[in-house]
């Protein structure tokens, strides 16, 4: 099927292996990137578990039972590589395992094992793990690939079927029950995420921003939650000003409650250690009815609020008569990111709760009955969406732990979910999805604060590459991730799309380990992220940006086209001046094309750095093209101690704000202030010129290469060269974009 539409077939098929074992050299064949690839090479097949065709209808294979297969597959290099003999396994764990046993026979010292997936979906019922046992100890390698195009697909998702007419509130809707195999590996059971033909659904929510994301006429100047004086723009029909970032004249004017929004007013306890809010409306008939539900799954969420490139997210502990305490500490942190200034203003959003009405394509799950509750789009019956809804049980895909020698071509990853928000730690992101946590819970590896994870992750793992792959419908943080110390991992010619958060983290934060690491064996280093394309980010997580990179060694990110990022396209670095991690330098951002980037949140940038680096290894910004970067601090962005950078040969187009910053700590400590970068070669259309607050620490503006372009005078020549040469090379050159 489509990658866009994963089809449940009435019957499913059986996952097979064929071991047809032949021997190549260390050559991995792949038609392009998004072409189609050559199964010619393949020692094993692996048919799909939903959509694929019988074995026959491809294969004649000699089909053993799964006990005798895994016992053929123990030494599969006994056989003649011309006369294949095909087995058969029934998950992709059986086939993880028929591999493993080869490399603990052989070795392989200088040929490869090749696993083909066939094309189809292929289930997981548990994450699939690598580890030591699973590395190639020659120059041969694991190489498991698809058919390409987008057809193999890797999920962690379940088929929901059994859909039924019904009414939810008075309107016509379809419910199904939740399959029983949908038994979350979450704290919570909460149900996050719902695909229909291959579109995500909606959760219900209802928003406190009636009149939506402002523009210009409507911005103001007032206090954060405060109201808005005439002369600052706020209308008498929208008084409210939220979201205000000081210095920027930024702000939300709101009326201060949507349709159906309830009226609530902060409270906190005596002792600080409980939040939550009181109706202002006695019998709240919609409050009231929060308590009769399951309220672990409603969802007061903040964005811009309490920090301007955050959006934390905290689930109700209880509901009595009209008083809300939020689960604890979620409210704890919450209050404290807020710098414990008071009761917390009221939510912007709430999510997922009962009795709101259901617009088409948005879903209800009511954990009390176990059903889910969807509002269909225009020519969808229960037909068409029982054969293709899918929700994601998996928190975790795929994950590599000290391996090494392995590729993975033109295989789909999707369905994978992030419970974090659902337990009593909630969802209080620091930046970058960096978010606050109870110590010792799993995740939280910083002490009071974990790093975000994400669908497939790599760690502590060298020489692995993937190449024309695609991650859509996933919920996690990022969907990547390349950390622990891992070194030389390839991410090339890969999508990413329709993504809960940002696309690829690589790197640690941790300011003892990792890249803060004296021994250079520890850092994350040489990695790879070239001609990938990123859109369609930050459905539910604002803050992460797409591209997150913690303390990084020789990393090459280039060729990038990112898009649709709710908080920066790439944010690189952490520490903010405080710390020196020795792996952290050397690092190159060229020949991008960001767009369309801080689409939900403030103060980031097209490309933002912050911390100090490695002033032995200098790193360089250049060849990039930014444009349409909304409600930015500054297009290109050295943050607190941002240093030993030169930005160079770099353009900025169609922005509202200042096209270079590079911060100062003002009278604060040096180490706070960036320092030691310098700018030259630049090209930006507007009327405000970059802005360098670091002079006295040896930030240098080359003033006589440095251009501004006032529309509707064009671009210059050399200008339109950067702009034609940044992005992603995925099918030939990157069609224009209008700057």
């Amino acid at each position: 099927p489509p990658p866009s539409r994963i089809s449940v077939a009435k019957m499913v098929s059986t996952v097979y292996l064929l071991v047809a074992l032949a021997v190549r050299a260390s050559q991995h064949s792949v038609n392009g990137p998004t072409g189609h690839s050559n199964f010619n090479d393949c020692t094993h097949i692996v048919l799909p578990t939903v959509g694929g065709p019988p074995p026959s209808s491809h294969y004649s294979p000699i089909v053993t039972t799964d006990v005798t297969d895994s016992q053929a597959a123990l030494d599969p290099f006994s056989r003649s590589p011309r006369t294949p003999t095909p087995s058969v396994h029934t998950s992709l764990h059986l086939a993880q395992a028929a591999v493993r046993s080869a490399l603990q026979t052989s070795g392989l010292p200088d040929v490869d094992i090749v696993v083909c997936l066939e094309s189809g979906v292929h289930t997981l019922e548990h994450p699939l793990i690598f580890g030591p046992r699973d590395s190639t100890t020659g120059t041969g390698k694991v190489v498991w690939k698809g058919r390409g195009g987008n057809s193999t697909v890797i999920s962690g998702g379940v088929a929901v079927t059994g859909w039924a007419a019904t009414t939810l509130g008075g309107a016509a809707v379809l419910v199904a029950p939740v399959p029983p195999t949908a038994v979350v590996t979450g704290p919570t059971g909460v149900i996050r995420q719902l695909w229909v033909n291959g579109t995500r659904a909606s959760r219900v929510k209802v928003t406190n921003e009636p009149n939506g994301p402002v523009n210009a006429s409507s911005q103001c100047t007032c206090n954060l939650g405060g109201p808005c004086i005439p002369s600052q723009r706020c209308t008498p029909q929208f008084p409210t000003c939220v979201g205000f970032v000081p210095n920027k004249a930024w702000g939300k004017c709101t009326a201060g409650g949507g349709p159906g929004f309830p009226s609530m007013t902060g409270w906190v306890s005596a002792d600080g250690a409980t939040v939550g809010f009181m109706a202002n409306t006695p019998n709240d008939p919609i409050i009231a009815s929060w308590a009769k539900n399951s309220s672990k799954s409603i969802e007061f969420t903040w964005p811009i609020v309490i920090k301007n490139w955050i959006e934390p997210r905290c689930t109700i502990a209880s509901v009595e008569g009209g008083n809300i305490t939020l689960a604890s500490p979620c409210g704890r942190f919450l209050l404290s990111r807020t710098g414990s200034k008071g009761a917390l203003p009221p939510p912007v959003v709430i999510e997922a709760a009962p009795h709101f009405p259901l617009e088409p394509g948005v879903f209800y799950h009511d954990a009390d009955s176990a059903l889910l509750y969807y509002s269909p789009n225009v020519g969808e019956t229960a037909a068409t969406v029982d054969s293709e809804a899918w929700i994601a049980r998996e928190e975790l895909l795929v994950e590599y732990n000290g391996v090494s020698g392995h590729v993975w071509q033109n295989i789909q990853f999707s369905h994978a979910t992030w419970h974090q928000p659902n337990t009593n730690d909630g969802f209080v992101d620091t930046q970058t999805a960096v978010f606050a946590c109870s110590a010792g819970v799993p995740g939280c590896n910083l002490g009071s604060s974990g790093e975000p994870p994400a669908a497939v992750r790599i760690a502590g793992s060298t020489d692995v590459t993937l190449s024309g792959c695609n991650f859509e419908h996933i919920g996690q943080a990022y969907a990547l991730l390349v950390g622990n110390g891992s070194q030389r991992v390839t991410v090339d010619s890969c999508t990413f799309t329709d993504l809960s958060g940002g696309f690829l983290k690589v790197g640690s934060v941790d300011p003892t380990r990792w890249g803060s690491s004296p021994d250079p064996t520890n850092w994350d280093a040489y990695i790879t992220i070239t001609n990938n394309v990123a859109s369609g980010q930050a459905v539910e997580y604002g803050g992460a940006a797409g591209f997150f990179g913690g303390y990084l060694f020789g990393a090459n990110i280039s060729y990038n086209t990112v898009s649709e990022a709710g908080y920066s396209g790439f944010s690189l670095g952490w520490g903010w001046g405080t710390v020196y991690p020795p792996g952290f330098g050397n690092n190159t951002i060229s020949y991008n094309r960001i767009f369309d980037v801080m689409a939900k949140m403030k103060d980031g940038g097209g490309i933002y750095i912050n911390g100090a680096t490695n002033g032995s290894h200098p790193s360089i910004v250049h060849h990039n093209w930014v444009t349409r970067d909304e409600h930015v601090f500054a297009v290109y962005y050295c943050d607190n101690g941002c240093s030993h950078y030169r930005f160079t040969q770099n353009v900025a187009t169609n922005s509202s704000s200042a096209w270079a910053y590079f911060f100062t700590g003002g009278p604060g400590p040096k180490d706070l202030a960036a320092q030691n970068d310098s700018i030259d070669h630049f090209w930006f259309e507007g009327d405000e010129d970059p802005v360098n607050n670091c002079k006295q620490y040896n930030c240098v503006e080359d003033h006589a290469t440095i251009f501004k372009i006032v529309p509707p005078q064009p671009m210059p020549a050399e200008a339109i060269a950067i702009e034609n040469g940044a992005g992603a090379r995925l099918g030939g050159t990157p069609p224009i974009l209008t700057a």
